[in-house]
This record gives C-alpha cells, structure tokens and sequence, in this order.
C-alpha cells in the first residue's frame, strides 16, 4: 500500500516544487503563482506536502485570515483571486485566528489511482491542521471557494456547505462555501483526521 510522507510548513526553498501542480490547476478565478509565493513567504504553516519517496504528490494549503478577511468573505465580497498576503494571519499570531480559508487540496495527475489515494491523505492532514494549529478557543469560522468539480467534492468531506441558501448554477467558482465552528464540527474534523492515516508516514502531530 502506497503511504505518502508528510512534511509540514516546508523551508520556502522548497515551494518551487509544487509550482507545476498549482498551475495544472490555475484558473481565473484562483490566486495567480505571484501571490501563491507571497502567502507562503508570510506563513510557511499554510501548507503541508505529501512526497511518495522524493517525488511531490501534493499538498493541502489552509490560510490563518484576519478578522477583516473572515467578514468580507462572510459577505461574499472576496474571492481566492483578491486574497493578498495582507490578509493572511503571521506565525506569531497564527493561534488566534477566528477564521481560516481552505485554499486548497491539489495532487498531479488526478486520475491515477496513487493520487487519490494522496488527496485522501491530505484531507485527512487537513482536518489535521485544523485541529492541531488552530483547535482552541478562537477559532469561529472555516470558509473556501473551490475552482474545480472535485474541490467541490473535497469541500464537502470538511463539513462545509454553500452560504448561498438558493444556488444559481452547480459549477465551481460561483458560491462560498463556509462551516462555523462549534464541538460537534470539531468532533467530525477528529473524525476526518484518522480516517485515512493509512495513507499517512511522518505524520506531525499525534493521532489519537
């Protein structure tokens, strides 16, 4: 069974790498690369690769935003693709985030059996994330935008629906989709960490 090493808040020298992931899937309505690198520049913790030997498979990004950001977005009045650096939480002041952003779950060559294998991983390391940065007191609200039919899917798997209650069309890039946090939305991102540690090796923080 194929089981992906997990390398958390990797050095920014090693950012370049997954560079052509992040533009198989770049579209208009995502970050451009510029901005990509300048969210990794101000908090490496964002993101969290899973490598098969020495080879990136992927990685899942999930944003610290300030207060301002989680209203705006709340309010539907910013997309991934307005989402500077300035609005993305520094290390030191991480842990009191009241809002996050789940930028993204991105694997190479989607259709082969390894990668999804890889992007359950990562689901599971996200929930992770979620749970082991951000899992106190603070934290109020989780928001994404998903570009793609599958970051749909992947979406849903964290509990997060359309804040819209009347959605105008089925395709990405159109709705927010959001969860508030409350203990039974915890209890289910506890849940989605441990329900695909199979595929996990070096895994950072202690599953339960």
């Amino acid at each position: 069974m194929t089981q992906f090493r997990i390398h958390h808040a990797p050095p920014y020298e090693l950012t370049h790498l997954s560079i052509p992931i992040t533009d198989y899937y770049f579209t208009v309505d995502t970050a451009e690369r510029a901005t990509l690198q300048e969210w990794k520049k101000k908090n490496p913790h964002n993101i969290t690769y899973a490598f098969d030997g020495d080879e990136l498979v992927g990685f899942v990004e999930i944003l610290p935003v300030t207060m301002e950001c989680g209203a705006l977005m709340e309010a539907q009045e910013l997309r991934e693709e307005d989402l500077t650096a300035d609005y993305i939480l520094p290390p030191e002041t991480m842990r009191f985030a009241q809002y996050l952003y789940i930028s993204g779950i991105a694997v190479k060559e989607l259709e082969s059996w390894r990668s999804r294998k890889c992007a359950a991983a990562l689901i599971s390391c996200g929930a992770g994330m979620i749970r082991n940065l951000y899992g106190g007191l603070h934290l109020k609200k989780i928001f994404a935008n998903p570009t793609t039919y599958w970051g749909n899917r992947i979406i849903g798997k964290f509990g997060l629906t359309p804040l819209r209650h009347f959605k105008q069309s089925i395709s990405a890039a159109h709705d927010f989709y959001g969860v508030d946090v409350t203990p039974e939305s915890m209890a289910d991102m506890a849940a989605l960490e441990k329900r695909y540690q199979k595929f996990m090796l070096d895994y950072p923080w202690p599953l339960a």
